[in-house]
């Protein structure tokens, strides 16, 4: 794919159809409910979640929701993270596009599934029924690494509905279902075939995409054989944060100018302090920083050439004593993409035979490939690398009268004899330093996955019966280009002639903060240490079961027993291969001291090792539906639904868990159900397997006042036990009259054991906590310092452990009316999520930081935090007449608030929070149906999202708001059309 590549028909498009769709928003229009679809009268839509009984009628027992091909057409999402991201009842997005984190990030097309907030890896995914593969990336969140389905592995125009199973499903599919089930179905049944294109764009940016999903059906050996076939491209040129007012800037200071609370925090300032004017550690002269001759500080001061400490011999710059001025901070986003580049394929196929004595045999393979390419700015030297240059180095401003050869040192800016720089010169410490003109970081990586899933099923008389076997892999190939290795770049500094590297030409001085230098190093001396990092991951699943059911088991007066009884294998794996700068094979050793300075030999990056693991899972469960009453006075009918599953882990042990669902008809128009679970969930492999991890985060240190680049090791545990949850259920389903359906849910879930970790921020205010208490925390290893006093913290060590218990409840809502006008049919709904609770209980360390009155970090009620609103709800219309079609979709998010921001001020409450805004866009679109002639069959569709083109709020983010919550596209507009054969 070539890189960063535009359309050549994106200026096209984007004229007309947003002239088209300015027409569009002006159609009269009514707005209406999201995709809940309980009581959907085609039961066979929630045959597969809620219940392993194939004909049983479970109909509204369990809180289920079906998004339905007309639901996703209003939403339209060309992703499937558009659309999972339109369902109030997930949350956050923890790996989505804006993340423009290092090499252990999950950086390609790749976008993760967390039901009810309670977090990645937590909501079961299965596609047809089965399980899936997961992604082989990994993210962090509460600082522990988290694995996903990839949501995007599926195209949305391939898919007949999306089931989500909004209740704790332990017992009937897997002890980590502990939020939920999603189950997309995909569609099988194409009679003849289809040819589908849609192009859209992003009003105000470069961003365009393109879809084209084509499927035929084939059917051969006079009907017994079917073949189904489906293939979807998309193309999607991406668009760079300088595109979004929000995201143009690292530094956020600009959007509270006069606010009282806010305004000039710094810690809404997100530069880097790593950044190209270099800062060096001399021997007897001390800590001196390059800087422009003339600068304008951050408060508006100026400083010049009578303020430097040395003159250079490049008169517009000079040294400087400390470590650096804010103001010499690049905007690292004027670089960044906010979206990248990106080509998906998805290739699908379903084959069915009839055999002779009824039962059938069926294949399902799958293929995805996706790659993305985006750029970013380069990396600088963290400080635990720091390294020592010699004397002699040639563009040492304090470097030898004469270099070995005889030869005059031009650089030196000293005379000779100064007792402060003898005559054979100084050695430094490069301690602060980012190598810009060495380009931008380009990023590439591919996304492969495939599936294969065979197997038979048929009928025993009154039982169903179905076995088969599932593998598949996925792969993540994560390539970076222009990367910096530290022994090449420390050769290159040991150099006495030109060709060393130059570190004191500074930057740009009439604009000090872009990341632009006008007298760049060769391209020769560049290529020296340029270098290519790259990372290769790889997860499998293979999975074999057999299942049977009956839904006439034997009769009881209320009616008839259902029974559904199976045994599932697995076995999981992943393998995670890094670059051998980064995993230990290549250190950086210093070659000036001879001393191992950091294992990792990646500018940027510190030490990532090699990790693999596996596990395998045998597993054991039964379910009853039961009807209990019939026909009573204010029973219409109860019904009990039994499960129960045993699960044996090859890693952490055996569990057995039970689930009770009852569904109480009072009448026709009024059933009130609930359920009992018991559920789970196994650490994941990353937290089992993981070697330490090490990451470069910079933290403000309590102890020495000062904002320092900490080394932070995260490490794996063998140890972890499993997570242990329980949850709970009850609601209530009214249809007091013909289309009207109304449904509410409360839910509680409970979990103990949680996997997480201290924290850094944390540990350093335990740290100093402890400290006035007399002792300290050991996790925190500061650096020695020679009078005595509190050196600054240089490492912090966080283990991953089982932390204390967490309780989140909440409510489910939604409101389904359909009628028949004169003017046409309306489909209304209502959706809505609201949270109730989500506390997290202190750890011991954690609650001794609050009885000191220090905030302890997810701790506490977390709603409305860091993306956790409160409420989330959708509202849509469907409306159809004849060959013409309407819809509108509006989506509202509650107001959160960012932790990582607290009032500074004497008028605010202590340790008030950044507050984010609410967020409500509203989608539309319009469409018609050809009917006979050449164009029979044909559909048109024109659309646009984000009408009203609203922005997310200010978050204290990368991207300056909250990705996970958000989407960055604007205002969209697209034309959708469709053919069928």
């Amino acid at each position: 794919m070539a890189f960063l590549k535009r359309s050549k028909l994106s200026s096209f498009f984007r004229q007309n159809l947003v002239s088209s769709c300015s027409l569009l928003v002006m159609a009269p229009l009514v707005v209406a409910a999201a995709e809940e679809n309980t009581e959907s009268s085609a039961l066979e839509e929630v045959a597969v979640v809620g219940s392993q009984i194939k004909g049983a009628d479970v109909e509204g027992t369990l809180p289920v929701s079906v998004i339905g091909e007309e639901d996703i057409a209003l939403m339209g999402a060309a992703s499937g993270d558009e659309l999972l991201r339109s369902i109030p009842q997930m949350g956050q997005v923890g790996f989505n596009e804006s993340v423009t984190t290092g090499v252990n990030a999950a950086r390609g097309d790749v976008n993760s599934i967390n039901l009810r907030s309670i977090g990645t890896g937590n909501t079961l995914v299965l596609l047809n029924g089965r399980r899936m593969v997961l992604h082989p990336g990994t993210q962090t969140e509460n600082y522990i690494p988290v694995v996903t389905v990839n949501s995007n592995t599926l195209p949305v125009n391939g898919l007949e509905r999306v089931e989500v199973l909004r209740d704790g499903a332990a017992a009937l599919y897997g002890a980590d279902a502990v939020a939920g089930v999603v189950n997309y179905v995909m569609k099988k049944d194409y009679d003849g075939a289809m040819l589908n294109m849609r192009y859209g764009a992003s009003v105000g940016t470069e961003l365009d995409e393109f879809t084209v999903n084509g499927a035929n059906g084939f059917e051969f050996n006079d009907g017994a054989t079917k073949l189904n076939l489906t293939g979807t491209y998309y193309s999607k040129n991406g668009f760079y944060a300088s595109e979004r007012d929000y995201s143009a800037n690292s530094d956020l200071r600009g959007f509270f100018t006069g606010d009282s609370l806010f305004e000039g925090d710094t810690s809404l300032d997100n530069r880097s302090s790593i950044h190209g004017w270099g800062a060096f550690d001399f021997d007897d002269l001390g800590l001196l920083h390059v800087r422009p001759t003339d600068l304008v500080q951050d408060d508006g001061s100026s400083v010049g050439e009578s303020d430097c400490s040395y003159s250079l011999s490049d008169s517009d710059i000079c040294l400087d004593d400390g470590s650096g001025d804010r103001a010499l901070r690049g905007n690292r986003n004027s670089v960044r993409m906010l979206s990248p580049d990106s080509e998906r394929i998805n290739l699908f196929s379903f084959l069915t035979h009839e055999l002779e004595n009824g039962s059938e045999f069926y294949t399902e393979l799958g293929y995805y490939r996706a790659e993305v390419d985006r750029v970013r700015e380069a990396a600088g030297l963290l400080s635990n690398s720091r390294f020592e240059v010699p004397a002699d180095y040639y563009w040492n401003p304090f470097g030898p009268v004469y270099f070995d050869d005889g030869t005059l040192n031009p650089n030196r800016i000293v005379p000779a004899g100064d007792e402060n720089v003898p005559d054979e010169g100084l050695g430094f410490t490069l301690t602060t330093f980012t190598p810009y003109d060495v380009g931008l970081r380009k990023i590439n990586v591919v996304d492969t996955s495939y599936r294969f899933v065979s197997g038979l099923r048929g009928n025993w008389g009154d039982w169903d019966w179905d076995t088969g076997l599932v593998y598949s892999e996925a792969e993540t190939i994560d390539s970076t280009d222009n990367r910096v290795s530290h022994s090449l770049f420390q050769q290159s500094l040991m150099l006495d002639t030109e060709d060393a590297y130059n570190l004191f030409s500074g930057l740009d001085v009439d604009d000090p903060t872009s990341l632009t230098d006008p007298t760049p190093n060769s391209e020769a001396v560049l290529d020296t240490f340029r270098i290519n990092v790259k990372r290769q991951s790889q997860t499998s699943l293979a999975l074999a079961d057999f299942k049977v059911s009956n839904a006439n088991l034997f009769s009881l007066q209320a009616g008839d027993v259902g029974l559904a009884a199976g045994i599932e294998w697995r076995e999981e794996s992943f393998d995670e291969n890094r670059d051998d700068r980064s995993d230990g094979t290549i250190q950086f050793t210093d070659e000036v001291t001879g001393e191992l300075v950091n294992v990792s030999d990646i500018m940027g990056s510190s030490a990532s090792p090699d990790a693999d693991g596996s596990r395998r899972v045998m597993s054991l469960y039964a379910e009853m539906l039961v009807p209990l009453l019939r026909d009573l006075p204010l029973v219409d009918s109860l019904d009990m639904q039994l499960a129960l599953r045993h699960e044996n882990f090859s890693d952490v042990g055996s569990v057995t868990k039970p689930k009770l669902a009852l569904s109480w008809y009072v009448n026709d128009w009024f059933q009130i159900r609930g359920a009992y679970s018991e559920g789970f969930r196994a650490p994941n492999l990353m937290q089992l397997h993981q070697g330490a991890i090490s990451v470069v985060n910079t933290r403000t240190d309590p102890v020495t006042g000062e904002s320092v680049g900490l080394e932070e090791q995260r490490l794996g545990n063998a140890d972890l036990q499993p997570e242990e949850n329980w949850s709970h259920t009850y609601g209530f389903v009214l249809t007091p009259f013909d289309g009207f359906t109304f449904t509410a849910d409360y839910w509680d879930i409970r979990q103990e054991g949680v996997v997480g970790i201290l924290g850094a921020s944390n540990g350093l205010a335990l740290d100093a906590v402890l400290r006035e208490q007399g002792s300290y925390n050991p996790n925190v290893i500061r650096a020695e310092t020679t009078d005595g006093s509190v050196g600054e913290p240089i490492l912090f060590l966080d283990e991953y452990l089982n932390l204390d218990p967490r309780e989140i409840s909440g409510m489910d809502f939604s409101a389904m009316y359909s009628f028949d006008t004169d003017i046409g049919n309306f489909d209304l709904k209502w959706n809505g999520a609201y949270l109730i609770k989500f506390d997290q209980d202190p750890s011991e360390e954690m609650q001794i930081l609050i009885d000191a009155g220090e905030v302890a970090t997810n701790a506490g009620s977390l709603i409305g935090e860091d993306g956790r609103p409160r409420w989330r709800s959708t509202l849509s219309m469907n409306w159809r007449q004849d060959q013409w079609g309407a819809g509108v979709f509006a989506q509202y998010t509650s107001a959160v608030t960012d932790t990582s921001t607290l009032a500074d001020s004497d008028t605010a409450a202590p340790d008030t929070a950044l507050p984010v805004d609410s967020y409500t866009t509203v989608n539309a679109n319009v469409d018609y149906r050809f009917v006979g002639g050449m164009r029979d069959g044909l559909r048109i569709r024109l659309g646009m999202n984000n009408i009203f083109d609203e922005e997310p709020d200010i978050a204290d983010e990368q991207m300056g708001y909250f990705g996970s919550l958000y989407s960055n596209r604007g205002r969209y507009v697209y034309l959708d059309v469709a053919k069928n054969f």
